[in-house]
């Protein structure tokens, strides 16, 4: 008979984690969100088990959902902010069960830097609001970046590889998307150069900083 502290000290192996997680969070949110949702929780669960078997999958998803975020957004919950949610999930559950060593590097320090300058700048923003939304993306940029030294810092080269496709993949396809709708002048009027040319905004929904 195995006893009870020998059975906890055992990690927990991923295939039964993700069923298990992935069945709780089902039947919980099944009492509260509306049926019409449903295909929604489910899919960010079958997500959110996939990135569990692979976690930097999660690191991929959140990256590739920034220029998509806004489209179909539920009650203020953006793709990205969904996909923040299953990385976020996804290292704690390689932290807290399958023991992996938290891994980091020193060019976390200025970038930590830079937040708390922009959070110490927040009493004094013209939009103090505005302010801290930006502030917010910035550290979802942070939370990428420790996820991917996490996940990607020892990888083997093909998966390096093949998250960096993924990234360019998804940029170019945002390009592409930018640039129709830029010649087309399928925009707001605020957006308009010359005649029915518009400025590229792609799937952001406004000018936007990173953007061409």
């Amino acid at each position: 008979m195995i006893s009870a502290s020998v059975l906890f000290q055992r990690p927990i192996e991923r295939p039964t984690l993700i069923v298990g997680v992935g069945a709780s969070l089902l039947v919980v949110s099944s009492a509260w969100i509306s049926p019409l949702l449903m295909p929604i929780v489910a899919g960010i669960l079958l997500l959110a088990a996939i990135s569990l078997r692979h976690p930097w999958l999660g690191v991929a998803l959140l990256v590739a959902s920034v220029p998509i975020q806004q489209i179909g957004a539920v009650a203020g919950l953006t793709a990205t902010r969904a996909a923040l949610i299953i990385a976020l999930a996804t290292w704690a559950a390689a932290l807290l069960v399958q023991r992996e060593p938290v891994r980091g590097t020193r060019l976390m320090v200025p970038f930590l830097v830079l937040i708390v300058w922009m959070i110490a700048t927040i009493p004094v923003a013209r939009d103090p609001r505005a302010s801290g939304a930006e502030v917010f993306r910035w550290v979802i940029a942070l939370i990428a970046f420790m996820l991917a030294m996490q996940f990607l810092a020892d990888s083997p080269r093909r998966r390096l590889i093949l998250f960096i496709l993924v990234i360019a993949l998804v940029g170019a396809l945002e390009a592409m998307a930018g640039t129709v709708l830029g010649l087309i002048g399928f925009g707001p009027a605020s957006f308009a150069v010359a005649g029915s040319i518009s400025r590229a905004y792609g799937s952001f929904g406004r000018p936007n900083s990173f953007a061409g």
